[in-house]
């Protein structure tokens, strides 16, 4: 995918990924699964987040948030979206 073509770029910076749907846990809470027509990547929610125990959304959205690199993971780019409200 793009973003993880171009991770060292992007990374610390804020990104939007349009079209794409949430899988993984029911909640925000940890890691879960963003996927695109281009890809996948982690949408990481720190337990400690004030919406954390919000459900996932479902069908396909748009994403908002911080890219970051997450070194031990199989897919290494990780989205940690600000609120619920980044996602539209």
């Amino acid at each position: 995918s793009q973003i993880n073509a171009n991770l060292q770029t992007w990374e610390s910076t804020l990104i939007t990924v349009q079209a794409a749907t949430a899988s993984g846990s029911t909640t925000y809470s940890g890691s879960n699964t963003l996927t695109d027509a281009s890809g996948s990547l982690t949408l990481y929610t720190r337990s400690q987040a004030s919406f954390a125990s919000t459900a996932l959304p479902s069908g396909p959205k748009t994403f908002t948030g911080v890219l970051s690199e997450y070194s031990f993971a199989t897919i290494p780019a990780q989205l940690s979206i600000r609120s619920t409200a980044d996602v539209q």
